[in-house]
């Protein structure tokens, strides 16, 4: 799925100071992931580089933005599928305090 491996991408891009790129696949990828409604036809190797790409992206989006108002947007969204799983619930529930969400 073509959309797994963006945000993994706009996080790389942006580390190596390629930040009109970045911001773009971010604008851009971010609204399609936020319309998702499920994730039915991804692999498990889409899932796990998905998943993947949005922790690594809200960690730049906030290093970017000094803020946390669209890490928490991705990872909000990404909680509906990824919450459970050790690897997203660490970094959403100890760094991200679930963004705000109870």
């Amino acid at each position: 799925n073509p959309l797994a491996g963006k945000f993994l991408e706009a996080a790389i891009r942006y580390n190596m100071k390629d930040t009109k790129t970045s911001a773009l696949i971010w604008k851009e990828e971010t609204k399609k992931f936020l319309a998702l409604a499920n994730l039915d036809n991804y692999t498990e190797t889409d899932l796990k580089v998905l998943r993947t790409g949005i922790i690594l992206s809200a960690q730049m989006l906030q290093k970017k933005d000094g803020n946390s108002t669209e890490a928490c947007n991705l990872l909000n969204k990404a909680s509906e599928w990824f919450g459970n799983q050790k690897e997203f619930y660490s970094y959403y529930d100890k760094v991200m305090n679930r963004c705000g969400k109870q």
